[in-house]
């Protein structure tokens, strides 16, 4: 009897003190902002609005797919996988072990080496570097296609490219300083 009653008091105790622990809040996952591939595709979103007939529908998907064609070999340039957003970050593809800057090795030592953080800015510059070239396709599209639209359609398809523009603009930002913030 005298062990039930210290086991009956610790098994109260240690219920109480689970119970009254607050659980940490869940870590909500980071929003992505799905974006068309091109302010092509944003401008062919808005087809109703801009009133686009059938041809100038055909045409602008067919520049498009071009622009994806063009993006596709501009990324392969780049060393980029086939199919890899304007959003991605260097830092969610794949690295050596001991490549992740923040990780120590045996003794201490920081898992990744100077060679490898020179090697992520390089990655870094590479990144602004294809991120220019991918946007200087997109604009030579849009102006490939300007000339199909109506002189109506223009400045409302232009306002429609220039917010594509600044949301994958925002959105490229979000990421880095995200990455920034955990330190890839």
């Amino acid at each position: 009897m005298k062990i039930v009653v210290p086991i009956a008091a610790l098994a109260a105790l240690c219920a109480g003190c689970s119970a009254s622990r607050p659980r940490p809040a869940p870590v909500a996952p980071r929003q992505t902002v799905s974006l068309p591939r091109s302010s092509i595709a944003a401008v062919l979103a808005h087809r109703e609005e801009l009133q686009l007939d059938d041809y100038q529908v055909k045409e602008l998907e067919r520049i498009d797919a071009e622009l994806h064609k063009r993006n596709e070999q501009t990324r392969k340039e780049f060393g980029e996988r086939p199919g890899a957003t304007t959003t991605e970050s260097p830092a969610t593809r794949e690295r050596p072990p001991g490549r992740r800057r923040g990780f120590t090795g045996p003794g201490g030592e920081p898992g990744g080496s100077r060679s490898a953080y020179a090697s992520d800015r390089a990655r870094g510059a590479s990144r602004s570097a294809l991120e220019r070239a991918l946007d200087d396709n997109d604009t030579q599209a849009f102006l490939t296609a300007e000339p199909l639209l109506r002189e109506a359609q223009r400045d409302r398809a232009k306002d429609v490219a220039e917010s594509y523009r600044e949301a994958l603009f925002e959105s490229r930002e979000q990421q880095r300083s995200g990455d920034a913030a955990a330190g890839r």
